[in-house]
């Protein structure tokens, strides 16, 4: 499905790519320095190195991408004016409708489910110009129920979950829990490491 054998010129181009800032991003879409088709590449190219590790998606189409991609490029050609995320892609976490595409909420219960509208933020994402990358994983719920997911930093740690063997200090969070409770893993606590 996604094409690993990236030539050496390929992946530099393609780190230069994911390096560059959105808005860096979408103004050379908008010039016609970049296209969205290229942009996408990159992306997909990125993920299929990162993804058996990091295991951050819950539904993936790089040939959707490639079909938004080429869309968006017709649609600069035109010489319409474009939206201020054109071309740019934008992976919707799990828990929010995006229509013809599974969002299943991390949940089993929800498995298999195909909404058949967006939800109004994935329509605004759309209607500015911007690309569905895919779908991240989230907990069961966006609650407590630990994911698949690792952390891209420090691979050995699952997102959301405190392993016996690390060696990490922690930082409890019982205070910051009526503020954010989506966002505090299970264990109540995030590592504390140079790289956060």
């Amino acid at each position: 499905m996604v094409n690993k054998s990236i030539k050496k010129s390929d992946a530099g181009e393609t780190v230069a790519i994911i390096a560059l800032t959105a808005v860096e991003m979408r103004d050379r879409i908008a010039s016609g320095e970049l296209t969205a088709l290229r942009v996408a590449e990159a992306f997909i190219a990125q993920i299929a190195i990162r993804e058996p590790e990091v295991q951050a998606f819950a539904w993936f189409d790089p040939d959707f991408l490639r079909f938004q991609a080429q869309e968006a490029d017709r649609y600069r050609g035109t010489g319409r004016p474009l939206g201020s995320l054109h071309g740019l892609p934008v992976a919707v976490k799990d828990i929010i409708d995006t229509a013809k595409i599974p969002t299943e909420n991390g949940a089993k219960l929800d498995k298999g489910r195909v909404p058949t509208k967006d939800a109004v933020v994935v329509a605004r994402l759309r209607k500015a110009g911007a690309l569905i990358l895919g779908k991240t994983v989230t907990t069961e719920l966006a609650y407590l129920t630990p994911s698949k997911t690792k952390n891209p930093i420090i691979l050995p740690i699952r997102l959301g979950v405190r392993h016996l063997d690390q060696r990490l200090p922690w930082l409890p969070l019982w205070p910051l829990w009526p503020l954010a409770p989506k966002l505090v893993a299970p264990s109540f606590a995030l590592p504390l490491t140079a790289a956060w």
